[in-house]
């Protein structure tokens, strides 16, 4: 009895602190805290944070987490985000979960912010017609994609995409851009190095396919050198086959094989 007493009294006592700190949660400690925690990422980014509070029962909201690259003119807004702890902290990892909108769709994460440790990143209905993403490709870029990206062995990042009525503009000669009803890709990066597995195009005109590397150059993206293979097959053309070096800003294309039977 007297030890169902003590137990009570300090569930009690946990209670009365969890309100205590829920109504007296500093904003902005939490705002300097969360804003050194994602400058750690190696990544050059620059990360602001507005509005920060408790989420009830366990959790913290922001109404607002603006992303600026170095180079860019133009800031990529994230709102109403949610983070958790992950079910992981009870043997030690100290891991969240987050929820958020993110340019007209949904951003799901998990795994540890701080160490640019993220297990897992799903996006889902994403509208790529947006100014950051034109100001840091340099580029028109339009669709709506959904994808996932997984933390694999030794810091690599797998993802796979799937991008539907869209478009890329282009750099190339006889090319202004392409249209896309839908492309599937598959891409892996480690160590400032994307390779390109499979990137899958369709339009009503033809069907195409991307392989390579791309060497990514942080902080201005349009100086990452590319070596990539482009198959192309189409009613009018028949099937080709070019190789793109160069920059990103520079694409360099060369002669296409003759056509493949």
């Amino acid at each position: 009895m007297k030890r169902g007493k003590i137990i009570l009294v300090a569930f009690l006592g946990l209670i009365v602190l969890y309100f205590a700190l829920f109504l007296r949660f500093p904003p902005d400690l939490c705002r300097l805290a969360l804003s050194s925690s994602v400058s750690n990422v190696k990544y050059p980014f620059q990360i602001g944070i507005g509005d920060c509070r408790p989420a009830f029962p366990l959790g913290i909201k922001m109404d607002r987490l603006t992303i600026r690259a170095p180079l860019g003119r133009e800031e990529l807004v994230i709102k109403n985000i949610t983070l958790k702890p992950s079910l992981s902290m009870l043997w030690g990892k100290w891991n969240v979960t987050g929820l958020a909108n993110l340019m007209d769709g949904t951003l799901e994460f998990s795994g540890c912010i701080g160490r640019n440790d993220l297990e897992e990143i799903r996006l889902k209905s994403i509208n790529l017609d947006n100014r950051f993403l034109k100001s840091l490709l340099g580029r028109d870029i339009k669709g709506r994609m959904d994808g996932q990206m997984v933390k694999k062995e030794k810091g690599a990042r797998q993802a796979t995409f799937r991008i539907v009525r869209g478009y890329y503009q282009l750099s190339l000669p006889g090319w202004s851009g392409i249209e896309i009803s839908e492309l599937e890709g598959k891409i892996m990066y480690q160590d400032g190095t994307l390779v390109i597995e499979k990137v899958d195009v369709t339009n009503p005109v033809m069907r195409g396919k991307l392989r390579g590397n791309i060497n990514v150059h942080w902080p201005d993206l349009e100086q990452s050198r590319i070596d990539l293979t482009w198959e192309m097959e189409g009613r009018d053309i028949g099937k080709t086959q070019s190789s793109l070096q160069g920059t990103i800003k520079n694409i360099t294309l060369m002669p296409a094989s003759a056509t493949i039977k």
